[in-house]
């Protein structure tokens, strides 16, 4: 498959669908998949497509943060993220920021939704319009993700089990401070600014397993 597209989206039952559409958009040597994380990696390590096609919700908002990690793992692999449904617009400016060279959707016109695609089809940048006016009114320009280091995921999963900053620093043998800070650098890092949003953040990029009976067994509010 080496040149071709790989589609990335979690509709089984669109799979036919999608394909025939985007060979009616002109797009050829097409694959689509709803592997994730290190399964797509690998995937895409054996295919070497030019263009990786992903759908918006498909790591839920840490879709940006996990897009980023591809990007550093393949740099000059050309990503587009498409939104079929809903993805807060908000949100999305973070795929930009994370190496996505374009952002597609739907919700904003079927034309201008062709507009973005045939972008995509022919190797050019596009960002949505309603994203792209988010741009311009950003005094500070979003950073790229940091990848989550090692002493991040100890602290992740404590987080995800409803230990706070305090126990954390005990626990690690760190600074209260310190656990403060890997605590807000996380968050940045997944674009979320609660703990239920971090939670569900971690579960969907597969850095915290979720099990019925470790959802903040800790403490029983959520901070």
């Amino acid at each position: 498959m080496t040149g071709g597209t790989l589609i990335v989206t979690r509709a089984n039952n669109l799979h036919q669908h999608y394909k025939q559409r985007l060979e009616e958009f002109g797009f050829r040597n097409i694959f689509i998949t709803d592997v994730e994380r290190d399964g797509l990696r690998m995937l895409i390590d054996e295919m070497k497509p030019s263009l990786l096609i992903v759908e918006a919700c498909f790591y839920e908002t840490s879709t940006p943060y996990m897009l980023g990690v591809l990007h550093e793992d393949f740099p000059s692999l050309k990503i587009a993220v498409v939104n079929m449904l809903y993805y807060p617009e908000n949100k999305a400016v973070r795929f930009i920021a994370n190496g996505v060279q374009s952002y597609v959707s739907k919700i904003e016109g079927h034309d201008e939704f062709l507009k973005g695609m045939k972008c995509v089809k022919d190797g050019k940048a596009y960002i949505s319009p309603n994203v792209k006016n988010i741009f311009n009114t950003l005094d500070i320009m979003p950073e790229p993700a940091n990848r989550i280091t090692r002493r991040q995921n100890e602290v992740l999963d404590l987080c995800c089990r409803g230990y706070d900053d305090l126990e954390i620093a005990n626990l690690l043998h760190i600074s209260k401070r310190t656990a403060e800070t890997h605590r807000a650098n996380i968050k940045k890092s997944l674009g979320v600014n609660t703990t239920i949003e971090l939670y569900w953040a971690a579960v969907y990029a597969g850095l915290f397993k979720y099990d019925d009976n470790s959802f903040f067994i800790k403490n029983e509010e959520i901070k």
